[in-house]
């Protein structure tokens, strides 16, 4: 069946706006639900940066599914909207599957290995069940799109583990290291919840800048050509940048 749904997807044309405008429907729509269902007192600004975030996951993973698939990034972008819808699902999920309409969602701030979500679930770090079972199901796709376009369980695997270690990067290693190098330290769960609103959100809007920058040079591995023009008009580029 998923092969099919490839295929179907396959027959439609592809536009780099199209995969953009996608992934802001699903940024602002995750943050609207999260208003709604889970009564989270979110500001117009922070549903902005829910956008960034979707970018850059979908972009990793066109670039992880475009080399283990062997096909090209267009190919799995049309597909790829299938899998990032699933990020509407977790106020969902809370909501309907797991009765909570209290569940809160955000990032895994703390300079601590020993205490990150390691299987997507710790409501008390920000990662509620209905989190938890949108990541896996994000993971599970990844595995299945490689075996449906390839036939190979190794190169599956691969995916599988490859799609783990982005959703790792992009709900826990990009805001630890983000939160260490802007000199914000919070070695606990009780640091994190000791900070005033101000610098979580300050931490917030830095985030989004640096996976809007992961993003365009991700974009820009993945579209060679352009990669190639940027790299031969850097030293006209370089006295504007300074």
């Amino acid at each position: 069946m998923l092969r099919r749904l490839i295929e179907r997807q396959n027959r439609r044309n592809w536009h780099p706006y199209a995969f953009l405008m996608f992934c802001v429907f699903v940024g602002l729509t995750r943050g609207v639900l999260e208003i709604t269902l889970q009564g989270i007192g979110l500001y117009n600004s922070d549903v902005v940066n829910f956008l960034p975030f979707y970018v850059l996951l979908g972009l990793l993973l066109t670039l992880l599914l475009s080399s283990l698939g062997g096909v090209s990034f267009q190919s799995v972008q049309k597909s790829l909207t299938m899998g990032l819808f699933i990020g509407l699902f977790p106020p969902l999920f809370d909501y309907v599957i797991f009765a909570s309409n209290s569940a809160f969602y955000g990032y895994y701030y703390v300079w601590n290995l020993s205490q990150l979500p390691f299987l997507g679930y710790k409501p008390e770090f920000n990662f509620p069940a209905g989190e938890t079972l949108a990541i896996w199901i994000s993971i599970l796709f990844c595995g299945l799109y490689v075996f449906a376009v390839t036939g190979k369980v190794v190169r599956s695997l691969l995916a599988l583990a490859g799609a783990y270690l982005v959703f790792l990067f992009m709900g826990s290693f990009l805001p630890m290291l983000v939160a260490k190098f802007s000199g914000v330290e919070l070695p606990t769960i009780d640091a994190a919840r000791a900070s005033d609103t101000a610098t979580l959100r300050a931490l917030s809007f830095r985030i989004a800048f640096y996976q809007s920058l992961l993003a365009l040079l991700v974009y820009l591995l993945l579209r060679r050509d352009i990669l190639t023009l940027v790299v031969r008009r850097l030293l006209h580029v370089a006295p504007f940048v300074m």
